[in-house]
């Protein structure tokens, strides 16, 4: 699931059956499109662009067809189109298949798309991924114009879910930016539009699980911290079960989870095990001791996960599977 708040609009949100553009601020009702490939976490990736354009991107497809392959949407409200290209340089190109595939795209301003593919490669102790950026200049990529940025060793056993390790963020002038969790690190990559010349690569410490990048800087949940890869912010509570989600605003950082509470007051008797209830709560921090915190609903059940989403005003769209909240800090 994804959700952003484009400038001027209401939310768009993505869910595994198809881009909800919202009618209202809190998506009570919605026009809906829907176009393979379908969004499923671990499975492939998804991007909303500053003016609501949504690339969904996934690989599919065996050696033996000529893949893999790319496949990937466009949508906007007047529906989806759906393209391939095939990760293999040539036929001669021969990828560690014994690996997963990692791939994110994303909108540009005008009009083309940019993907980030981290394809496995041998080499290394653990093997190594081979990193490039891949412009295309409209849906049809017909000609699909690649930028190699270079290889970094595989890290096993790291814990974090595959199809989940890369990002990928398009500027306003078009600069794109790719951001990859390699296990012991976060790598971002950067170079100028549209030839993608003067690569920059930087990498910060990895911790956590959740986390979120955005043109200036990537930001990791730890259960109660949040890490920028120079600081650590405390925030006091840590999110139960699925929940826990952080987002990197222009000047500040998001984060919502569900903490364990004791349910809104009122008479229950119930039988058997005590039942779980959560109170959601979102934080905006805009440094390690500005930390803002605002409670939210209560609901029963385990923690459920989150997306978030900031209009250009401010105000702060929660998403979960069960309901939508919108604040204001």
């Amino acid at each position: 699931m994804a959700v952003a708040w484009p400038a001027g609009q209401h939310p768009v949100i993505v869910t595994i059956g198809g881009v909800r553009y919202c009618d209202d601020d809190l998506c009570g009702s919605f026009h809906g499109v829907t176009g393979a490939p379908a969004a499923v976490d671990g499975y492939g990736s998804v991007s909303i662009g500053t003016d609501g354009a949504v690339i969904k991107a996934v690989t599919a497809g065996g050696q033996d067809t000529g893949g893999p392959f790319v496949q990937f949407a466009r949508c906007v409200r007047d529906g989806c189109r759906t393209a391939y290209f095939p990760v293999r340089t040539s036929a001669d190109d021969r990828l560690d298949l014994t690996a997963n595939l990692e791939v994110a795209g994303a909108p540009a301003p005008e009009g083309a798309i940019w993907f980030f593919l981290a394809a496995p490669v041998t080499g290394g102790q653990h093997g190594r991924y081979r990193l490039s950026l891949i412009r295309c200049a409209d849906v049809t990529c017909a000609s699909p114009e690649r930028h190699e940025l270079g290889e970094t060793d595989r890290t096993p056993g790291d814990g974090y879910p595959d199809g989940q390790r890369a990002r990928l963020m398009i500027g306003t002038d078009g600069r794109p930016t790719a951001v990859f969790w390699i296990g012991h690190a976060i790598a971002r990559y950067s170079c100028d539009p549209a030839a993608c010349t003067r690569v920059r690569h930087t990498e910060q410490p990895a911790v956590g699980t959740a986390w979120a990048a955005s043109h200036q800087r990537t930001v990791s949940l730890l259960g109660s911290e949040l890490w920028d890869g120079t600081r650590m912010w405390q925030l006091g509570d840590a999110g139960n079960d699925e929940s826990g989600t952080v987002l990197a605003g222009r000047d500040s950082v998001y984060v919502a989870a569900a903490v364990s509470t004791e349910p809104d007051t009122g008479l229950r008797v119930t039988a058997g095990a005590r039942p779980e209830f959560q109170r959601e709560v979102v934080w905006r921090c805009t440094g390690p001791d500005g930390c803002t915190r605002v409670s939210l609903d209560v609901y029963s059940g385990p923690g459920l996960q989150e997306r978030l989403a900031v209009s250009e005003d401010g105000r702060v769209l929660v998403v979960r599977a069960d309901r939508n909240l919108l604040l204001r800090f």
